[in-house]
């Protein structure tokens, strides 16, 4: 992705930093324009695996294989290449290893193959003006069924909004064209997205925002607004009477009983936002503005 350290007078943007962006503004801010960076993995609180999975870096790992099994590759050849780089342990003890991850993996395999067909096209070029905004950017995952994303484990709200932009600006530059549809294949659940005729105008508030949080934390994170989000429609439908707030707070300051970390403890939502209440009228509106629409279109089928 390039690097945003100065922008032309169009407002410029690469397809991969906008969805990037929104997985987690205050770092963008933070590392992009001021050029600070916490030595701390960004994304420990996300990929929480069981203890002697997240050791073997678990996610990564079942991912890694799946991408390997797509093209081609034995369960043989795969378990060598997992040892030659380390990350498994020798012996037997890496060996069982490896069968359990592989055995998920095969199972996740039997509902994305069907998806997948005859596999990906090649990469398309996108240079998209919008308003005032230009989109330039290599767009992949693209089947002839149109745009594919896969994720070996459960769906994360980053999952659905890297999947998200990326349908947008297909659907926002390529009207009705072959990629207008999507689909996100997790191990728990499959999402699908039809075409969108209303894709520009989403992805002109998506653009906004953006924009805004170059200068200023927005306060959009995104665990924390997709709960909120999906409790408001939920709330709005009659289907729960949870308060959406209370909904948002569990998952900003963790979990009381279960002591489940809050998205608080980030490192740069901490930085921006230390000592203040952020989850006011502007992170409510935020959250409906990113999320709603996304949850309006997208359809869980099951896994």
């Amino acid at each position: 992705h390039r690097d945003l350290h100065s922008f032309p007078t169009r407002r410029s943007s690469d397809l991969g930093a906008l969805a990037e962006f929104f997985c987690n503004p205050a770092r963008w801010l933070v590392t992009r324009r001021l050029g600070l960076r916490f030595e701390e993995q960004d994304e420990a609180l996300e990929e929480v695996e069981p203890f002697e999975v997240a050791a073997l870096d678990g996610y990564a790992i079942r991912q890694d294989l799946v991408d390997m099994s797509l093209k081609g590759a034995s369960p043989k050849d795969a378990l060598e290449l997992m040892r030659a780089s380390g990350r498994l342990p020798l012996g037997e003890a890496g060996a069982a290893h490896f069968r359990g991850l592989q055995a998920d993996v095969q199972a996740f395999l039997e509902q994305l193959r069907p998806r997948f067909g005859a596999g990906y096209v090649d990469p398309i070029q996108v240079d998209h003006t919008l308003g005032e905004f230009r989109l330039v950017g290599e767009i992949r995952r693209l089947t002839a069924n149109g745009s594919l994303h896969y994720r070996c484990a459960s769906v994360k709200p980053k999952d659905l909004l890297r999947f998200w932009v990326q349908h947008l600006v297909l659907n926002a530059a390529l009207p009705s064209g072959p990629y207008s549809s999507a689909v996100l294949v997790g191990s728990d659940t499959v999402f699908e997205a039809p075409p969108l005729p209303e894709a520009s105008a989403l992805l002109a508030g998506l653009l906004d925002l953006y924009w805004k949080g170059l200068t200023t934390p927005l306060k959009f994170f995104p665990q924390t607004a997709w709960a909120y989000a999906d409790a408001v429609l939920k709330q709005e439908a009659g289907r729960s009477r949870q308060e959406p707030m209370a909904v948002a707070r569990v998952k900003w300051e963790g979990h009381p009983f279960t002591g489940a970390p809050g998205e608080c403890e980030d490192p740069y939502f901490d930085l921006c936002f230390r000592n203040t209440d952020p989850l006011d009228e502007e992170f409510q509106a935020t959250a409906r503005a990113v999320f709603e629409p996304l949850l309006s279109a997208l359809k869980e089928v099951g896994a």
